[in-house]
């Protein structure tokens, strides 16, 4: 399997692991600094629904954490990854990822991991006739996307997606009822081109954590050395402070 979509696969099931939270527009932002923006993202019913999704989560899982545990919509949830390895060029919405996709059938026999799959909805846009009237027609549009995380004898078996702001991030069951299009993002085939990789800022521990690939490649290294740091997450914590000063 392609190295990148081993890694895209583990950040995905991180997400799940630190309970995400679900907010329209959500890029990766830690729940701690978005917090006070969501008035301005959301409307006030969906902001209770996320409000709750939180306190549930302080209450039941100790992974959470309001500077660890991070914000994302659907399309963000990937194109968070695609954007730090530089497979896509700017953020993308569900519609957007779909456009990047080779068609593929809807089938649990047939997906492959980091395949994507969409539900699609029909929005109402004016449409100019040629005699100069204008009507209003409906065109079809991908509204929400889902990654498929797990493949068991050959079919899918979970997608992981930021479900809606009642549910965050998390692994659901795949369901070929619940998904209307699939397809394989093109960059997964394109053959990788090399990266100079030049460290461009100094990196330390802060609140909150700094975050990006210039800090994966340092974790990455470190581990090589054999100062350890953990996961490779792309989060300068504890861990990787402490392996700084170790090397």
């Amino acid at each position: 399997m392609n190295e990148l979509i081993s890694k895209f696969i583990a950040y995905l099931w991180e997400q799940v692991r630190l309970h995400d939270i679900y907010v329209l527009g959500g890029q990766g932002e830690p729940v701690a600094k978005i917090l006070p923006k969501i008035p301005d993202m959301e409307s006030s019913s969906n902001l209770r629904k996320i409000l709750e999704r939180i306190k549930t989560n302080i209450y039941e899982y100790p992974e959470f954490s309001m500077t660890d545990s991070r914000a994302f919509d659907c399309s963000g949830l990937g194109t968070e990854f695609f954007l730090l390895y530089r497979l896509i060029a700017s953020d993308m919405t569900a519609d957007g990822l779909y456009n990047q996709c080779d068609d593929i059938p809807v089938k649990a026999d047939g997906l492959k991991l980091g395949d994507a799959v969409f539900q699609q909805g029909y929005r109402s846009v004016q449409v100019k006739k040629k005699d100069g009237t204008t009507v209003t027609e409906k065109v079809p549009y991908k509204h929400h996307v889902g990654y498929v995380a797990e493949v068991i004898d050959g079919k899918c078996t979970k997608i992981i997606e930021a479900k809606g702001r009642a549910y965050g991030v998390v692994a659901s069951d795949f369901k070929v009822s619940n998904w209307s299009h699939a397809g394989r993002p093109k960059f997964w085939n394109d053959e990788p081109q090399p990266v100079v990789f030049v460290l461009t800022r100094e990196l330390s521990l802060k609140d909150p954590m700094m975050r990006g690939e210039d800090v994966q490649k340092v974790q990455e290294r470190l581990n090589e050395l054999g100062f350890n740091c953990g996961t490779a997450d792309g989060i300068f914590g504890k861990k990787a402070e402490i392996a700084v000063k170790n090397f």
